[in-house]
This record gives structure tokens, C-alpha cells and sequence, in this order.
């Protein structure tokens, strides 16, 4: 506290300018014995002061005040050094720090008369000495940092925004195409083209919805395209059954034909009856042949139609499963056109939401607009907050472009979902017709079972003409050996055997009408089949 500060003197040695400060000595007893000195040379010190940078403010000037003198004890300009202050800023400083003693740092914002610029003075309250120590550098340096950051922040920004929307607007692509793809894929199997099921084996292998979709209708079509080849397997023997037993009834047909012209030969001769009595017996034993392979015939057709029914309840059963398979379907899409139209509702509040900040920055930009005019009223003093109310303008304009892009990138996100919402709908619809496709499949099973239904009893009626035929046959038989045995009886065995033969060839009419129907049910179930493609 003793330290004497002699200021500046003339060195008696150099003859130049140093500042000499001396402190004092003492003994052991205390007793003050001098003082002991140095010096600087001020011109020296003065360079060293004036080259003296600050890192980050290159530009930036300082000086010392004292206060309680109100000069310069420090001054870039060495000819203000020990002056008055005269500069009206520099006295606004001094009499804050004096107003607060209080006051150990602030800062003190003006506009440079000499350099037009905008000017901050960070000042430190050096109270124990009454001096105020200023660094002064243009507001333009000072943020500089800042305004470098806010830049750097701000491209950042938009490039993690446009990275979002290009990723959104990637993803849902891709989803609408697969989508697409596979609802096309759908269409040509719901026209009864089962061959285009291969074509969705590539999305099988997928694990989401669409994966799903496609394994469903790949089991659809696989069991569809199973049930067809059945019934064409079986359409096939049926037909080539109903042409023998066709063919056989007429053979039988043309026999008892036979059997009725020599019945009638041998009514009109009785001479030749032996001969025609043999030759009747021939014909009667060739018929009964055909009757024992006509049986053998409709029993096959009997066992054919069994398997062709229990192929139909085996059908049945796949298309009741295909049809909860289909529903499945309907549901899963059901839920991915539900996410899709959350996704529209999420864009539709963040639109919102763009609107309200577009609103809030309006707001912004008006409140700003109001603080420079209020700061203009203030003058001087309200120079400061102009320079704020100007930066929250910049960040309200910059918020509400920012605002504005977000809602033309949320108004094509809400574009491109609503297509996904369209494209589902389509898909939907695809759907529906695809379980009216079902439907029909069943329909027409249930037909083909009746007319099997239907053919079975046919077959069950040919069966009992046949056991007729066969009493027939054996009547006739009975009837020849009593016309080799009896001669006097010719005439009325051969009435006898010609009514038999009249009732053996209605009822191969009628064989021969059952076939024909038989072959017409054939038919219709070739024609039903056909509509597939496999």
C-alpha cells in the first residue's frame, strides 16, 4: 500500500520519458531506511499498450479512466493521454458507474459519429481506484462470431429438413409402387387368370402388410388353381364315361332291335323257328353281355361321381378358407389405409401448427416494427433496442420463410398421401371383387355338386333298368328254349317276347336319355372350368 507511483519524469541518465514507481524499504525493527525504484520508458510502454490485440477482435481499442480527475490515463491517441474526457460517450459511462458505484461490468451501446458504425464499450468499475477500464470495438466484430454460428445453424437446419422430406417423400413412393404393383398383380388374378399368381412371389418373401397381402392371395389362387385341375381330371372321365355308356345303350338298343325282327320272323315262319330260335338265343346272350357291361359301366360312373363329390366338399372347404383368407386380406388393407389416413391427419396438424408459427412471426415482425419505433422516439438511449428489435425482425422474416416451406413441403406430403388413401381404395375395391370372384367359384362348385347329385340318381335309376333288363333277358331266354320245346306255343311265346322286347328297348331309351344327360352335365362342368386359366 505504500508503493509510490512518481508518474512520469525525465531520466537524468537517458533524457527520455519513463514512469518511475518506488517502494519502501524497512529494517528489522521496523524503522522505514528508504526507498528503492524503477522506471519504464514511457515511449516503449506506449508501443507495447498500442500493440496489444484481443483475440476474435482484432479492431477493438481500449483506454483507462479516471473517474474522480475525469481524464484519460490511458489513450490509444498518446496526445489524449492525462486530457480532459470530453467525449459525450465516454462521460455517459462515467456517470452510470457514478450513479452505481455498485457496477463492476456493463456494457454501453452507441452509434460512432466518426465511423457511422454501431459501437459496444464493455466497461470494468475499478472502484478501489475510482478508474474505469473500456474496450470499445464496432458491433458488426463483436457478433461476428454469432451471426457465423447462426448462419452455420441455419444451413444445417435446412439440410436435415430437406433430408427429412426427401427421405418422407422417398418412403412413401416406394410404398405406393409396391402397393400399386401388387393391386395390379390382384386384378389379373380376380379375371380367373391363375397364372399370374407367380408374379407375387417376389413380395412374399416381405414381412409387412404388403408381404401379407401377397401370401394371401398366392394361397387363393394355389388353392383355386387346385380345385380346377381336379375338376378337369374329373371333367374328363365323366365325359369319356357318359360316350360308353351312350355308346353301350345303343348297342343295346340296336340288339333288342334285332331281338324284335326275329321274334316277328319267327311269328310270320314257323317253319324256320328252330334256325331263328338259335339266332334268337345268340342275340339274347349278346345282350345279355351288354347289359353285364352296361352295369360295369354306371357302377364306374357311380364310384366316379363318389370321388367327384368328395373332391367338390374338399373344394368347398378351400374356398370357405380362401374366403377367410380374403377377408383377412380386406382387414390388413383396411388398417394400412387407417395408418395412412393418420399420416394425412399428423400432416394436417402439423400445417397447422406452420400457421400458427407463420402467425406468431407475423406477430413478431409487427411487435418488432413497433420497438424501432418506440426506440426512434428514445434517441440516443433507445438505439440499443432498435439493434434488438431489428435482429428479432430478421429472425421473424427468416421464421416465417421457414414457415412457409415447411407448408409447401406438408402440402405435397398431404398430396402424396392422399394418393396412398386413393391407392388404397382402389386396392380395396380390387378386394371386394376379388371375394365376388370367390363367391361365384362357390356358387358354381355348389351347381357342379347338384349336378353330381343329379347324376348319381341317374345312375342309381340306369342301375335298376338294368337289373329290369336282366329279368328281361332271362324271361327271354326262357321264353326261346320253350319255343325249341314247344312249337304249338309259337305264336304266342313270339307275342310274348316281342311285348318283352318293346319293354327292354323303352327302357334302353331311356338308359340311352340318362347318358345323353350324363354327357350334358359333362359339358356344362367343361364349360364352367374353362373359365380358368392355370
Amino acid at each position: 500500500k505504500e508503493v509510490m507511483t512518481a508518474g512520469i519524469l525525465t531520466s537524468p541518465a537517458s533524457g527520455k520519458q519513463v514512469i518511475a514507481d518506488y517502494y519502501p524499504i524497512y529494517d528489522e525493527d521496523g524503522t522505514k531506511l528508504g526507498m528503492v525504484g524503477g522506471g519504464i520508458l514511457a515511449d516503449k510502454l506506449m508501443d507495447q499498450l498500442k500493440n496489444l490485440k484481443m483475440e476474435g477482435l482484432e479492431n477493438s481499442k481500449y483506454l483507462l479512466l479516471d473517474l474522480k480527475k475525469n481524464c484519460y490515463i490511458f489513450h490509444t491517441d498518446a496526445e489524449l493521454i492525462g486530457t480532459p474526457i470530453e467525449n459525450k460517450n465516454y462521460l455517459e459511462i462515467k456517470n452510470q458507474i457514478e450513479a452505481d458505484p455498485s457496477i463492476d461490468t456493463a456494457t454501453y451501446e452507441y452509434k460512432d459519429l466518426e465511423t457511422n458504425k454501431k459501437t459496444i464499450a464493455v466497461y470494468k468499475n475499478i472502484a478501489d481506484k475510482q478508474w474505469a477500464f473500456v474496450i470499445i470495438d464496432t458491433e458488426e466484430e463483436v457478433y461476428a462470431s454469432v451471426r457465423s454460428l447462426s448462419h452455420s445453424l441455419l444451413i444445417i437446419c435446412i439440410i436435415v429438413l430437406l433430408t427429412v422430406v426427401l427421405l418422407v417423400w422417398i418412403t412413401v413412393h416406394l410404398i405406393s409402387k409396391d402397393l400399386v404393383s401388387v393391386a395390379y398383380i390382384t386384378k389379373e388374378i380376380g379375371t380367373l387368370d391363375l397364372s399370374n399368381a407367380k408374379k407375387l412371389n417376389s413380395y412374399g418373401k416381405r414381412k409387412d402388410e404388403i408381404g401379407e397381402i401377397a401370401n394371401a392371395t398366392i394361397t387363393l389362387s394355389k388353392a383355386v388353381t387346385d380345385a380346377v385341375c381336379v375338376l378337369k381330371e374329373k371333367e374328363a372321365v365323366l365325359l369319356k364315361t357318359s360316350e360308353d355308356l351312350l355308346d353301350t345303350t345303343q348297342k343295346a338298343s340296336d340288339s333288342v332291335t334285332q331281338v324284335d325282327f326275329a321274334i316277328q320272323d319267327i311269328a310270320q315262319g314257323a317253319t324256320n323257328q328252330a334256325q331263328e330260335t338259335e339266332r334268337a338265343t345268340s342275340d339274347i346272350m349278346e345282350i345279355g353281355n351288354e347289359i353285364t357291361d352296361t352295369a360295369a359301366h354306371t357302377n364306374a360312373i357311380h364310384e366316379n361321381a363318389m370321388a367327384m363329390i368328395e373332391r367338390s366338399n374338399y373344394a368347398m372347404l378351400s374356398l370357405e378358407k380362401l374366403n377367410e383368407i380374403n377377408k383377412e386380406a380386406v382387414a390388413s388393407i383396411n388398417i394400412i389405409a387407417e395408418q395412412t389416413n393418420t399420416t394425412n391427419q399428423s400432416a394436417q396438424k402439423i400445417k397447422e401448427a406452420t400457421s400458427l408459427i407463420t402467425s406468431i412471426s407475423e406477430e413478431t415482425n409487427l411487435l418488432s416494427l413497433n420497438a424501432s419505433i418506440e426506440a426512434a422516439r428514445a434517441g440516443e438511449q433507445g438505439r440499443g433496442f432498435a439493434v434488438v428489435a431489428a435482429q428479432i425482425q430478421k429472425l421473424a422474416e427468416q421464421s416465417n420463410n421457414s414457415a412457409t416451406q415447411i407448408d409447401q413441403i406438408i402440402n405435397s406430403l398431404i398430396t402424396d398421401s392422399m394418393k396412398a388413401v386413393d391407392t388404397m381404395g382402389q386396392v380395396n375395391e380390387i378386394m371386394t371383387e376379388q371375394s365376388e370372384y370367390v363367391i361365384k367359384t362357390k356358387t358354381t362348385f355348389e351347381d357342379v355338386k347338384t349336378k353330381i347329385d343329379e347324376l348319381l340318381a341317374g345312375v342309381d335309376e340306369i342301375n335298376t333298368m338294368m337289373n329290369q333288363m336282366d329279368e328281361s333277358r332271362e324271361k327271354i331266354v326262357d321264353v326261346v328254349q320253350g319255343l325249341s320245346a314247344i312249337a304249338q306255343e309259337n305264336a304266342a311265346s313270339a307275342e310274348e317276347t316281342s311285348a318283352s322286347t318293346t319293354l327292354v328297348n323303352e327302357m334302353t331309351a331311356k338308359i340311352s336319355e340318362s347318358a345323353r344327360q350324363l354327357q350334358d352335365l359333362a359339358n356344362e362342368i367343361s364349360n364352367e372350368v374353362s373359365v380358368f386359366t392355370i
